[in-house]
């Protein structure tokens, strides 16, 4: 390639380089934040914050109970703050994944107030946190959200059926 040839190749990559830089500057072009990527029907969203418990409970039914259908696994952990211990069981089964989903009911509770979380449910799909639940020893149930955790709901059948579980190492 002759030195001119160089040269002009060289201006034209600067010049397209200022272009480039000039239209992400001014928000015409930028890089790739997903929001032309199609999504597939099968994709999670990630958990989102929620100032208010109403917004807590409509991202609960939107997005959060739906994402929870898709796990594959629930690893269920029970803090015995007598004895203090801990005590995990991993349930695959699709039966049992079907009870803890339908015992996780948003109802028009409101917060707890302090009451002690034993129970911490984390669900997954493959090797990817979904979820993570917290249960209290009363049968309210929230999810963990950043910097922020709303009672959603209560199930007094919720305690019995994550003992009967964790009593099956299932």
């Amino acid at each position: 390639m002759g030195e001119t040839n160089r040269t002009g190749l060289l201006k034209l990559m600067l010049f397209a380089g200022a272009v480039g830089a000039v239209l992400w500057w001014t928000g015409i072009l930028s890089p790739g934040d997903g929001k032309d990527t199609p999504v597939s029907a099968d994709a999670i969203e990630p958990v989102k914050a929620a100032a208010t418990r109403a917004e807590a409970v409509k991202l609960a039914q939107d997005e959060d109970l739906p994402a929870i259908a898709k796990a594959t696994k629930v690893v269920i952990k029970y803090f015995d703050v007598v004895k203090m211990e801990t005590h995990e069981a991993t349930v695959e089964s699709a039966t049992a994944l079907k009870s803890i989903r339908g015992a996780l009911t948003v109802t028009q509770d409101e917060p707890a107030g302090g009451a002690i979380k034993p129970y911490t449910l984390t669900f997954y799909r493959g090797d990817d946190v979904v979820r993570i639940v917290s249960v209290h020893v009363d049968g309210k149930w929230g999810i963990q959200r950043p910097g922020t955790y709303w009672v959603l709901g209560t199930n007094d059948g919720l305690t019995k059926l994550l003992d009967q579980l964790l009593a099956k190492g299932e």
